[in-house]
C-alpha cells in the first residue's frame, strides 16, 4: 500500500473509530502552565523543578474519571454545582495543582481531570469526591468511574492564567476543546521508549496544529495507562490533532500499545487551576 493511500485509510478508520468511542472511552486531560518549552521526564517521574506558576508540570499526577452523565440534570448545572461545592474541597488538599471538566456535548459522556504534586494528593481528592457527592444525595453520574492515572511525563505549550472559567481568549481553558486518547502499553519497558519517540517527532507535528494550546503524555509504567491530551481553541483543531496522531502512530509508535486508542473529544466547561 502506499503511503497516500495509508493515509486515506488512517483518516477513514479514525471517523469510524470516533464515533464508536466518543460516547464513553476512557479520557485523560491536563495541562501545561505557564512555559512554552518542551519538557520530558521518566514515566515513574521526578521531582518538579519549579511550580506551576513557573510552567513545571513534569511528575505531578493526573487522575483522569471518566464517567457518563445520567441527563437527569443539565451538563452546564453539573459543572456549576461541581465548581461552588467540590473545587473549594480540592484547594484544601495539599499539592492542588488543577482540576477539569469536560463534555462531550453530543452525548453524555464526560471526563474529571484532577492534577495534585503527587499521587497521594489525587487519592484524598477521589475520597473527597465520593463523600461530597454522597453527603449530597447527588446523582450525577451512571456506574462506577473508568480511572486513567499517572505522572505528566512531556508537556508542550502554555496555559497560563489562574483562576476558573477563564476563555482562551483570556489565557485560559473554559471554552476550549481537549481530544483525549487513551490506550495501554504491552509492556512497562516501552514507557520510556514512547516518550522518547513522541518527544523527538511528534511535539513539533501537534504544536502546528491550528488552535494549539498544551499537549501533554502519560506513560505509566505501574499500571500501563498510556494517554495523551491535546487542548486546542475549537472542535476543529482537536479533530485535526486526532487524525495526526493516527498517522504518526502508524509508523511505529502504536506498536508500543495495545489495540486502537479510546478516543474522547469534549469541551471544557470547567477549569480550576491553582494559583
Amino acid at each position: 500500500m502506499t503511503t497516500g493511500r495509508r493515509r486515506n485509510t488512517l483518516t477513514r478508520e479514525l471517523i469510524t473509530r470516533r464515533t464508536i468511542v466518543k460516547t464513553g472511552g476512557v479520557a485523560l486531560a491536563l495541562t501545561a502552565i505557564g512555559t512554552g518549552r518542551v519538557r520530558r521526564t521518566s514515566a515513574h517521574g521526578a521531582t518538579p523543578e519549579a511550580s506551576p506558576e513557573a510552567g513545571s508540570l513534569l511528575g505531578k499526577w493526573v487522575t483522569v474519571r471518566s464517567r457518563t452523565l445520567t441527563g437527569d440534570v443539565p451538563a452546564d448545572e453539573v459543572l456549576s454545582t461541581i465548581e461552588s461545592g467540590y473545587v473549594p474541597l480540592l484547594h484544601d488538599i495539599p499539592g492542588f495543582v488543577a482540576y477539569l471538566g469536560i463534555i462531550d456535548p453530543n452525548s453524555e459522556a464526560s471526563a474529571f481531570v484532577t492534577i495534585f504534586d503527587d499521587q497521594a494528593g489525587t487519592e484524598e481528592s477521589t475520597v473527597q469526591a465520593g463523600a461530597w457527592l454522597q453527603e449530597n444525595n447527588y446523582t450525577f453520574f451512571e456506574g462506577d468511574p473508568v480511572v486513567a492515572e499517572g505522572p505528566i511525563g512531556i508537556f508542550a505549550g502554555s496555559l497560563s492564567g489562574g483562576g476558573h472559567m477563564a476563555t482562551p481568549a483570556a489565557g485560559g481553558l473554559g471554552g476550549a476543546y481537549a481530544a483525549i486518547r487513551s490506550r495501554k502499553l504491552k509492556e512497562a519497558a516501552g514507557a520510556h521508549q514512547l516518550l522518547d519517540m513522541v518527544q523527538e517527532g511528534f511535539v513539533s507535528i501537534i504544536e502546528g496544529v491550528p488552535g494549539f494550546i498544551a499537549y501533554i503524555v502519560v506513560a505509566n509504567e505501574e499500571n500501563l495507562d498510556q494517554v495523551g491530551i491535546g487542548i486546542y481553541a475549537d472542535e476543529a483543531g482537536a479533530a485535526e490533532s486526532t487524525a495526526q496522531s493516527i498517522e504518526w502512530g502508524a509508523d511505529g509508535a502504536a506498536d508500543l500499545t495495545e489495540g486502537d486508542p479510546v478516543i474522547f473529544e469534549g469541551t471544557i466547561g470547567l477549569a480550576e487551576v491553582a494559583g
